[in-house]
């Protein structure tokens, strides 16, 4: 395996960005490949590459069938492994798939509600939520005992790099004080670094930062999510078709006068806000968003710098 930029990153306490491509339900998938492509061929391009696991609860093709084709250009694959949708035996096949094909980094979570699928909604599983989900995935690097036969047998180790989600921007105390807790669980059971879910309040990331300090836990590596919308992606989020996220009706209405340059830039504060908060990175994804768009995101991040609260009032 190539280097692991994520864990280079984080060891050198340099901000990274990585780059979500969420896998449709088709086993073609040209627009992935060329961004993998575009991103290799760049001397400076982006380097983490996550990928996702039936994001929204949809079918769709796993990370680990477009893992091999990241690590091969020299990339680091970052598989998200979803709980909702295998039982445990399946769910630690697909860790020893992984550890196989040399994926360090997963990301372990629990996951969207099945919607549709072939004949109607699948039938949902959810036998482990995200925290055992973790545990598995470190047992599993650890080497799982078992018997074979009359025989006691250790499963091959494996050193998976693991993390987690958390949900920053629930808008009552209670459910917001569920989510921090349950952030402490993941990293009691082993979370390595924590990626923020989707939204785009900076008010509710710096509560974040400051909980994490005040429970002496500043140095737990964190990335935000910043995600670039178009107003049809805007709408269906307002329908509740992406789960937690509340998007304001004045949103909706500058993304129907917006062109990309424009959302681009709002993600680029973004970004440049989340390193000057302290965050560890971004990690950025966006409907059909090339290479080339997440460049222009990270350069344009750097430029604004700390000058992010100016050009936000």
């Amino acid at each position: 395996m190539p280097e692991n930029f994520l864990k280079s990153a984080l060891d050198r306490g340099e901000f990274f960005i990585s780059a979500e491509l969420v896998l449709g339900r088709d086993h073609a998938v040209p627009e992935a490949e060329t961004f993998v492509l575009d991103a290799s061929r760049e001397r400076d391009g982006i380097k983490i590459i996550s990928i996702t696991d039936l994001p929204g609860g949809n079918p769709a093709l796993p990370p680990e069938s477009f893992a091999a084709f990241v690590a091969d250009r020299g990339l680091t694959p970052l598989a998200h492994i979803a709980g909702k949708d295998g039982n445990r035996g399946f769910l630690e096949g697909r860790l020893h798939a992984l550890a196989r094909m040399g994926v360090e980094c997963v990301l372990a979570l629990t996951g969207d509600a099945q919607k549709d699928g072939f004949l109607g909604r699948p039938k949902p599983v959810f036998d482990l939520d995200s925290v055992l989900l973790l545990g598995l995935i470190n047992a599993v690097g650890a080497g799982i005992e078992y018997n074979l036969g009359s025989r006691a047998v250790r499963s091959t180790p494996f050193a998976f790099f693991p993390g987690a989600v958390v949900n920053p921007y629930k808008t009552s105390e209670p459910d917001q004080m569920m989510q921090l807790y349950k952030l402490q669980v993941k990293l009691a059971a082993g979370a390595r670094f924590i990626i923020t879910q989707l939204g785009f309040n900076l008010r509710k990331l710096y509560e974040l930062k400051q909980y994490l300090e005040r429970e002496k836990l500043g140095h737990v590596p964190v990335a935000a999510n910043v995600y670039v919308p178009t107003a049809t992606i805007a709408r269906m989020m307002r329908e509740g078709d992406v789960a937690g996220c509340v998007i304001p009706d004045a949103l909706i209405e500058r993304l129907e006068k917006e062109k990309k340059p424009e959302r681009l830039e709002r993600a680029a504060l973004m970004v440049a806000a989340a390193k000057d908060l302290g965050f560890a990175g971004a990690h950025v994804g966006g409907f059909r968003l090339s290479h080339a768009d997440f460049m222009t995101i990270r350069d344009r991040a750097l430029e604004i710098g700390s000058d992010w609260r100016r050009k936000m009032e």
